[in-house]
């Protein structure tokens, strides 16, 4: 494999390698590739996902005709050897190899295709960059994986209709309401109403939760709940319909950029300390979407699935599939959880917010300069420049309104099968 990094331990130097099961096979899936364009060779799901079994990169792919539908994840997947884990790097001497490693011609033992996520006919199958399938692993350099991932904005309205024929229209309506909705509202938003109900649904000296919350921090905890609450009830959309430049609930979209790292930060920092959550972060990714220069954001980092199942296992709400083993907001103490919530809100909202607008949010980089706004901020632009117009055949700009990785989106109904 490649080095990547240099050590020395114990006054001896070392070399870090990454290894990838493809090294030297890159073209060997032009035979799968080959057999997925042959309509001699895919004619039903099952000889799709024997095509797709040729392919040794990892690629989510789906399948449908008039009668099936089906999904495979292609792929080149090494068993490893006993007792190896993929959070750790392992000594180069050859005993911690992948299963039957050769490296004259770098084969191994791979995982049979019958332990690949795969399905003929699931009643819904959605495909955003998410995790393949329950209990399948991520790539090992890949932490960013949780319950809560922006595919959830799509199957989530789609679910119910499974029951139901689910029209075009229908399905076109889950993926564009999807691409303007912001995840952090959707799924973190609810868990605050519940801890603070838990007391009344209010902030103050009254609730038995006094400690560590200031009156005028309870003030403002409520006022930025209550803005928060009416952009939930609109749907989390980060959207302007009616054109005139801002977004529709901008203050609330605002505030939650301000006070969802904030929020976050005070939950782990305790018990991890500072340099752990930093430690954390540098595998885990960041949890501010603002800052920097102007980008779209994605929803599909790890943190809101992290805090997420942190509050819902300190608050008791459903069930927790893969508790941590231990408990971070207000280290399992109920009140001071819901105490550092709350000031983490005032203090996000009067720094990023209440006190400033939205300038110190929103104004890195040229592009919002003049404009430092969220809608501003979140435009999707191109990624040769942001400067001069990018040209796509007879289409011209510069960037566009909000859309969560916009791409070319098709809809297909089959109707017959026809003889192959």
């Amino acid at each position: 494999g490649l080095v990547t990094h240099y050590a020395e331990v114990d006054c001896k130097p070392f070399a870090y390698l990454t290894a990838r099961t493809t090294y030297g096979h890159e073209a060997d899936s032009v035979i799968g590739f080959s057999k997925l364009n042959s309509p001699n060779a895919v004619k039903s799901a099952a000889t799709f996902q024997k095509a797709a079994q040729k392919v040794n990169f990892s690629f989510n792919w789906a399948y449908v005709d008039a009668k099936d539908t089906s999904y495979y994840l292609s792929g080149l997947y090494p068993q490893r050897a006993t007792g190896v884990s993929g959070d750790f790097p392992v000594w180069g001497t050859g005993r911690y190899d992948w299963k039957n490693f050769n490296p004259a011609n770098r084969t191994m033992a791979q995982i049979p295709p019958s332990q690949h996520p795969k399905g003929t006919n699931p009643d819904v199958l959605v495909s955003w960059n998410n995790k393949y399938a329950p209990g399948f692993s991520s790539s090992d350099d890949n932490w960013s994986y949780t319950s809560n991932h922006r595919s959830n904005m799509i199957s989530d309205k789609l679910q119910p209709g499974v029951d139901a024929q689910i029209s075009p229209s229908d399905l076109v309506k889950s993926m564009s309401l999807a691409a303007t909705q912001d995840l952090r509202c959707l799924e973190i938003l609810p868990l605050l109403n519940t801890a603070f109900d838990q007391t009344g649904g209010q902030l103050d000296e009254s609730n038995g939760i006094s400690d560590g919350i200031a009156d005028a921090d309870a003030v403002t905890a409520n006022g930025i709940m209550d803005t928060l609450n009416a952009w939930y009830d609109d749907g989390c959309h980060r959207r302007d319909l009616n054109q005139n430049g801002s977004y529709e609930h901008e203050e609330a979209i605002a505030l939650l950029d301000a006070t969802f790292k904030e929020m976050v930060a005070d939950a782990f920092d305790d018990a991890l300390t500072a340099d752990g959550l930093a430690a954390v972060r540098s595998v885990a990714g960041g949890f501010d979407d603002t800052g920097g220069s102007p980008h779209a954001p994605s929803f599909s980092g790890a943190w809101t699935g992290i805090f997420s199942k942190d509050l819902r296992t300190v608050f008791n709400i459903g069930t927790i599939q893969g508790p941590y083993s231990r408990q971070y907001c207000g280290n399992g103490n109920l009140d001071d959880c819901r105490a550092g919530l709350a000031n983490s809100l005032a203090y996000g909202g009067r720094s990023g917010v209440l006190n400033s607008g939205f300038a110190a949010l929103y104004n890195g980089g040229s592009a919002c300069d003049s404009d430092p706004a969220p809608d501003c901020f979140d435009r999707n632009r191109s990624r040769v420049t942001s400067a001069a117009p990018t040209f796509y055949g007879d289409i011209v700009y510069t960037s566009f309104p909000f859309q969560n990785r916009p791409t070319y989106q098709q809809v297909i109904t089959t109707t017959k099968k026809l003889r192959r």
